[in-house]
């Protein structure tokens, strides 16, 4: 699977991406707002894509994308779709080198994600969630056309969910 936008091209995780993956989720800031500590090694980050990247995509024909910049060929973060089977909710997600902050692709990237999860794989509903204190995260999930729905709690912190269902998806389209 290969995504495309503009600037960016999205695909599935190799093992082979395991220092990429290991760069940008080894600064604390990073994973500041993920629930998740930073990534201490290369070997950390392959046994990191083996374990849940990759039984992701052979389970539910979705999952975290690699996402790379056209222009450099740099992977630099990753954007997709996580089933929560405890939920059962196709989950949104994104992470990005903190160099690569404020340039519209989380934005760019969410928009390819959510094309995709509607007119490709014809799934019903996408969510996300970010803490109440991660305001740029929020806007991003605002962006892309996800409501507000509640209030929860992720990882012990204060948080919101935001849903967009198919025929949300189709007004904001058209």
């Amino acid at each position: 699977m290969i995504l495309e936008t503009p600037r960016l091209l999205l695909r599935r995780f190799t093992l082979a991406d395991a220092e990429a993956f290991y760069q940008f989720n080894k600064s604390a800031e990073v994973v500041k707002y993920t629930g998740n500590v930073p990534t201490t090694s290369v070997e950390e980050a392959g046994e990191i894509i083996e374990t849940i990247v990759l039984p992701q995509y052979e389970r539910y024909n979705i999952g975290r994308l690699a996402v790379i910049e056209k222009s450099s060929g740099r992977l630099f973060g990753f954007c997709g779709l996580r089933y929560m089977e405890e939920e059962d909710v196709f989950d949104l997600g994104y992470r990005f080198a903190e160099d690569m902050w404020g340039k519209g692709y989380a934005t760019e990237a969410c928009e390819e994600v959510i094309r995709n999860a509607f007119e490709d794989l014809k799934l019903e509903s996408v969510t996300g969630c970010a803490y109440k204190v991660n305001l740029p995260s929020i806007r991003v999930l605002e962006k892309v056309g996800m409501s507000y729905q509640k209030d929860c709690i992720f990882s012990g912190e204060d948080a919101v969910l935001y849903e967009l269902n198919y025929i949300d998806y189709l007004a904001n389209k058209y």
